[in-house]
């Protein structure tokens, strides 16, 4: 397949880029991306406050599937691990996906990841709300990664916090480790977080 540069950018304040298992871009020459973060069933739409009116946020469904594989693959981040079951999308009344975002589930913990706007709706507050609405559907402590300060302030307005590896959940530990481990060896501003329930935005 060949990806067009920069068709989706991630960019920090209404963060709309993306967290997923380690792509590691190079970020010297500019390139933003992110490394990864439940079920499956049908559970109604929500269209949040703090969406626009003509959007709402929905479960996937099997026909999306090639819809998330290209808000991933051209947000750079890793196709590997997409499953539609794990998958929210925010939806235009047109039809057209706006943002994905998935909750991956491990033991005793779960991964926010693949968090993806499409940049003509970035800055539209998409973002936070699908965001928050992954929080809401979160059953178990819930953990991400992300690249760069930026990033990092956005999701620390939303509850998260910097977490070592040494205190995370066995299930994670190992996953998290070794992207600390390349990040050091390519010099990447890596943050791992751990979002802090009494800090949760409804």
């Amino acid at each position: 397949m060949i990806l067009r540069p920069g068709t989706l950018r991630a960019q920090s304040e209404d963060y709309d880029g993306g967290i997923s298992s380690p792509v590691y871009s190079d970020s010297r020459r500019g390139t933003e991306s992110v490394l990864d973060g439940s079920t499956g069933g049908t559970k109604p739409m929500e269209t949040p406050s703090s969406l626009p009116a003509n959007c709402h946020i929905r479960q996937a469904k099997p026909t999306d599937i090639w819809t998330i594989r290209w808000l991933v693959l051209g947000a750079k981040l890793d196709p590997t691990q997409i499953r539609w079951q794990q998958f929210w999308l925010v939806e235009h009344r047109n039809g057209q996906i706006l943002a994905c975002g998935q909750l991956r589930t491990f033991v005793n913990c779960q991964e926010l990841g693949s968090l993806v706007v499409r940049s003509p709706q970035r800055r539209q507050g998409l973002g936070t709300a699908l965001t928050r609405h992954l929080l809401r559907q979160a059953t178990a402590p819930l953990y991400l990664e992300c690249l760069g300060s930026q990033l990092a302030e956005f999701y620390q307005r939303l509850g998260f916090r910097p977490v070592v590896v040494e205190v995370l959940p066995s299930g994670l530990r190992r996953k998290f480790g070794l992207s600390a481990a390349v990040a050091r060896l390519l010099h990447l501003p890596l943050y791992q977080m751990h979002w802090l329930p009494k800090n949760r935005n409804g």
